[in-house]
């Protein structure tokens, strides 16, 4: 009897390990194929906005309200999708350290993600981002540079043809002159008077 109960312990056991083993292997496909999927949306997501930010340098607003709609969504896109995206990175590096942690625990081989799907690569992937981003607020501040000078030019250029053309008249109104020249004066005035 000590010899069939101390076979079904082994079987039991045995059991246990094995059960312990297929849950430990269904938790680790789980955290894996999530990791993948996380990791495969946000790459999509950065690119997809990697190429948008770059087509946008080609096609930039000319006029005021234009620009500073544009450079209004860039700091909301940076606030809000980069932001997400950025904790999204920080999250999958932890869930892949994680999965590391489970597959060395039970002597298992590293977890080595697909091409472009490793840590460092998405790392790349947001670095590279950075930098069109760069280059977008550059050509975003060159243009509302060029805009506000564009607009200070159509509002000086004017300005100062009417200051001259005030000097004028008030040269003439000062000058004194004896009556009989008071028509040659009214004359001169509406001659000045088209330049306002």
């Amino acid at each position: 009897m000590y010899k069939v109960f101390s076979s079904y312990d082994k079987v039991e056991f045995a059991g246990k390990r094995v059960a312990k083993f297929i849950a430990f292997m269904k938790a680790a496909q789980e955290m894996i194929h999530d990791y993948e999927e996380r990791a495969r949306a946000l790459r999509a997501s950065v690119e997809g906005k990697n190429v948008e930010l770059e087509q946008s340098m080609t096609s930039l607003p000319g006029d005021y309200d234009g620009i500073k709609t544009a450079l209004n969504q860039f700091k909301d896109y940076k606030k809000a999708d980069k932001t997400r995206w950025i904790a999204e990175q920080a999250d999958l590096s932890v869930l892949f350290s994680t999965i590391q942690m489970k597959m060395k625990s039970m002597n298992r081989p590293a977890y080595v993600p697909p091409a472009g799907l490793s840590i460092s690569e998405l790392e790349e992937c947001l670095n590279q981002l950075t930098e069109t981003e760069r280059k977008v607020r550059s050509a975003l501040n060159a243009q509302m540079r060029s805009v506000l000078d564009g607009l200070r030019h159509a509002f000086a250029d004017p300005a100062n043809s009417t200051f001259d053309a005030l000097t004028k008249f008030k040269m003439v109104l000062s000058n004194e002159t004896d009556p009989s020249t008071l028509e040659s004066q009214v004359a001169e005035l509406q001659g000045l008077a088209p330049q306002l």
